[in-house]
């Protein structure tokens, strides 16, 4: 639904069995069943928490201008953000390199 990557490992407890849908599929049914694709989003909002969303949601809070963003747009700005790990010291952004 956000087109982002996984961030959580499964793990079964007992036998299980599996199904898969494809992202066409996915889609397709998102499109299709507009209640069906809020309640996902809703359970990812308030249920869901991997620690990579916890992580992004958190530290996107902190910037002032997103302080006040409601956590369904945060969380959707964390599903589709490119992130990197930096060294203490690297450069971030430079301003003469923006073309």
């Amino acid at each position: 639904m956000y087109k982002c990557k996984r961030t959580s490992t499964v793990k079964a407890k007992l036998y299980a069995t599996l199904g898969c849908i494809n992202h066409e599929i996915m889609t397709e049914m998102l499109r299709d069943f507009p209640d069906f694709k809020n309640h996902l989003k809703n359970d990812i909002v308030k249920i869901y928490d991997d620690d990579l969303k916890l992580f992004l949601t958190n530290a996107l809070r902190k910037i002032d201008y997103l302080a006040n963003v409601p956590d369904e747009i945060l969380v959707q700005l964390a599903y589709v953000c490119n992130f990197e790990i930096k060294e203490k010291g690297s450069v971030l952004y430079n301003m003469d390199e923006d073309v």
